[in-house]
């Protein structure tokens, strides 16, 4: 686990708030259980990263008169070896004599802070995916920056006021679009994207641009063979001098790739497969640990809670009977569903873009997502804006994406830098409770830059991932694998009465554990209605409604949680 935090004085003779700053980092930062603090202050800047030693060794190299490197997550550097303290010292070093274009060279999950105390100069830094969130905050002089949103929440330093259009596309898509967050005034960086900061000038561009690369013409088979080979890199890459590993392992094809890579390469692997009791998930699970011969530990999924909970749970009780070198290091197949098989891209949507009616394909993304709102909960003083979204931030990301792209081919990146850069933003906002890191070789940037050459209709409906599969071990497809609806199906039987995910019977399970999480949110809804805001009548017969059972409203409620949520902590201030 590792978070980092920090600030950027733009002029000098203007530090009044400086101090308390510094004291509420260290304060927040210093009190995470079994973590240690390193700080750097120098010049302009003042870095802090909270580690707990996931990894083996600090994320933080420094050489003072000359520069300071932070680096949350692994960089995993192109061409570097040895331990992550390794990694962030060639990195350094790099940044040093090379400036920002050596964070391309970085194919990790991180983020970081680079302090040049020759110039002065602060770089802020996401990988290429931007999957591990960095924000930053500027008022005046003052540029304050953290790897949690929960840092920012909580400095005095920062003013809160919730940003209409970004937690509007939170409650509705689960993550604000673009660099947006919740909050006016606080952003987050892009894909690939760095920030510097040189006395009072404030510049942002990226190191990286997946979308910038070609699409390719060889033959698919050529195409899958790299990407299994880059697949197989990443895998290595993390493994460093280890020979044991926890991996998660689902009923689908994501997590069975990497448990299928690292057997492949002699690793010894415990698995765990945490799902609903009866479903396809818990029992295809078993039976490719079965076939792969790993160490294997099924658990139920508490709902509303990330698996990890449940992994640290187990840990304490079920130690499967070998030794590994890192036990809060998990490797997790996050990112294969988007990046390898286009999922969200629906026939419906495929054919709208290729027929150039982009609105069309745009509302059918908006609705799928489930992101329709609930207008009559809104008062008067929001309820025009809000009519406006979620379609509009969706318009002018991908529009910005097609301006230089075929349509297609902009929808998927749209999906690749919103979707999955988001898609564990609640696991690295609450690292801090967990304690665990996860490796994650399909967000590995020499990965990535392979499928950004694949033509985007050869990755739809997970075809390409089908010539992907040839190249693993045969045991990886000898047990059935749960497909997605309209994709390339799994050829083998499936066995009979479980209860098979995404169908009406799971959702009907998932949602009645989350109606009892739903009803303790009353209070907060009720504590946190600033005039003007919500139908307050409406509101009222929502609540009602939900409390007596009645799930008709579940998600008008679920909505304004989610404001209610972002108003208590800015104190009901808003901006339209």
């Amino acid at each position: 686990m590792s978070l980092l935090a920090g600030y950027y004085l733009r002029e000098t003779g203007s530090a009044g708030t400086v101090p308390a700053t510094r004291n509420e980092i260290v304060q927040l930062l210093g009190a995470l259980p079994g973590a240690c603090l390193h700080t750097m202050e120098a010049g302009r800047a003042f870095i802090a990263i909270a580690d707990l030693g996931c990894f083996g060794s600090p994320g933080f190299s420094g050489q003072p008169g000359v520069s300071q490197l932070a680096a949350a997550g692994h960089p995993y550097l192109r061409g570097a070896s040895g331990t992550r303290l390794a990694h962030t010292e060639t990195l350094r070093l790099r940044l040093d004599t090379s400036g920002p274009a050596a964070l391309a060279e970085a194919n990790g999950s991180w983020c970081g802070a680079h302090y040049d105390e020759r110039t002065h100069r602060l770089t802020l830094a996401a990988d290429k995916l931007g999957l591990r969130p960095l924000y930053y905050w500027e008022s005046g002089p003052l540029v304050v920056f953290a790897s949690a949103l929960w840092i920012l929440e909580r400095l005095s330093t920062v003013a809160k006021v919730v940003d209409f259009q970004g937690a509007t596309e939170t409650v509705c898509f689960g993550f604000p679009l673009a660099r947006r967050s919740a909050y006016r005034h606080i952003r987050r960086l892009y894909s690939g994207e760095y920030v510097q900061l040189d006395g009072p000038a404030l510049t942002a561009n990226r190191h990286t641009r997946l979308e910038a690369i070609p699409e390719s013409t060889q033959p698919v088979e050529d195409l899958a063979r790299d990407a299994a080979g880059a697949f197989r890199n990443a895998v290595r890459l993390r493994m460093e001098d280890h020979r044991a590993a926890i991996a998660f392992l689902s009923g689908g094809l994501d997590s069975r790739c990497i448990a299928a890579a690292l057997r492949q390469q002699g690793y010894n692997v415990a698995t765990y497969n945490f799902s609903l009791a009866g479903t396809l998930d818990s029992i295809l699970a078993a039976r490719f640990a079965a076939a792969s011969e790993t160490e294997h530990f099924s658990g139920e999924w508490i709902v509303g809670s990330h698996v990890i909970e449940s992994l640290a749970r187990a840990w304490q009780t079920q130690r499967p009977g070998f030794t590994v070198e890192n036990p809060r290091l998990v490797w997790s197949g996050d990112g294969g569903s988007v990046g390898l098989g286009g999922v969200y891209i629906t026939p419906e949507i495929e054919r709208q873009l290729l027929a150039g009616h982009a609105e069309a394909a745009l509302h059918a993304c908006v609705r799928n997502a489930g992101a329709l709102l609930p207008m009559r909960l809104y008062g008067r003083q929001v309820r025009a804006e809000a009519a406006a979204l979620p379609h509009r931030g969706v318009r002018e990301e991908f529009s910005s994406l097609a301006a230089s792209l075929p349509a297609l081919r902009a929808f998927f990146f749209f999906l690749l830098f919103n979707d999955q850069r988001h898609h564990l933003s609640g696991f690295y906002e609450t690292i801090h409770e967990h304690g665990y890191e996860l490796q994650l070789p399909f967000f590995d940037g020499a990965f990535l830059e392979t499928i950004a050459r694949v033509p985007t209709r050869q990755m739809l409906y997970h075809r390409f991932y089908s010539h992907v599969l040839r190249q693993f071990p045969p045991s990886t497809v000898s047990v059935p694998w749960q497909a997605y609806v309209d994709h390339d199906p799994c050829p083998l039987p499936m066995p009979e009465g479980a209860v098979k995910q995404w169908t009406g019977d799971f959702r009907a399970l998932v949602n009645a554990q989350k109606r009892k999480r739903l009803l303790d949110t009353f209070s907060t809804i009720e504590a946190n209605r600033p005039p003007g805001f919500f139908n307050n009548l409406y509101l009222r017969t929502v609540l009602a409604f939900c409390k007596a059972g009645i799930p008709r409203y579940d998600f008008a409620v679920q909505t304004a949680a989610g404001y209610a949520r972002l108003l208590a902590i800015s104190g009901g201030r808003y901006a339209v």
